[in-house]
């Protein structure tokens, strides 16, 4: 009766809820990521820390990535973190040499908006390795950023730049956003993480600037 055919075995356990239902198939959406607290972030030591769409926080990691760079047509990138734990922000200043089109406002917040090449723009983007994600289920171990096909709707946030980046210009200022897994189309699911982080440094150009 109960036992073995009904409610426990056939029924609820078994085949319904637990083993073919909600547990084991079908992909998990982790929406409960928002940009963390980080009022004692140091700009000096580059610092970003993360919230994972579960809720969990990582971090704060620090540094700047050697890939960072800010060229004289204006297009920039400042990457913080680890190798396996970072946050970049890219865009275009609009200020570079022969620049046309929207200059950032350096000192007010700038929200995050593709194409990073569009003079004005900043993007920002992250990764979350496997071996920083801890407990937390490794499907939220992935890149993320703005490109979703059907972005969530806490995707975005915002970068303020006390100095714009510019090529051997000290550029300094403190970002925060949500992100989205992507990786095409066909996302299975809907993995969010927050980001918030401040930084200062000295950027140099790859395109032959100072």
């Amino acid at each position: 009766g109960d036992d073995d055919t009904g409610d426990d075995d056939t029924g609820d356990d078994d085949t319904g809820d637990d083993d073919t239902g909600d547990d084991d198939t079908g992909p998990v959406d982790y929406v409960d990521a928002t940009a963390p607290e980080f009022a004692d972030c140091d700009p000096t030591l580059n610092q970003v820390k993360f919230m994972l769409g579960d809720g969990s926080i990582l971090g704060p990691v620090d540094g700047v990535d050697s890939s960072s760079f800010a060229n004289t047509t204006g297009q920039f990138k400042i990457q913080l973190g680890t190798s396996t734990l970072w946050a970049a922000i890219t865009g275009n200043t609009g200020a570079g040499l022969g620049a046309e089109g929207d200059v950032m406002p350096a000192g007010s917040p700038i929200d995050f908006l593709l194409p990073a090449e569009t003079p004005g723009n900043a993007v920002l983007q992250g990764f979350v390795g496997s071996a920083d994600v801890g407990d937390s289920d490794p499907a939220m171990a992935v890149a993320y950023g703005m490109t979703a096909a059907e972005p969530h709707a806490s995707v975005g946030g915002q970068v303020t730049f006390d100095t714009l980046p510019a090529p051997g210009v000290t550029t300094s200022g403190s970002f925060h956003g949500v992100m989205q897994w992507y990786v095409g189309p066909l996302t299975p699911a809907t993995i969010l993480v927050g980001m918030r982080g401040c930084f200062t440094a000295t950027l140099e150009a790859t395109d032959g600037g100072v």
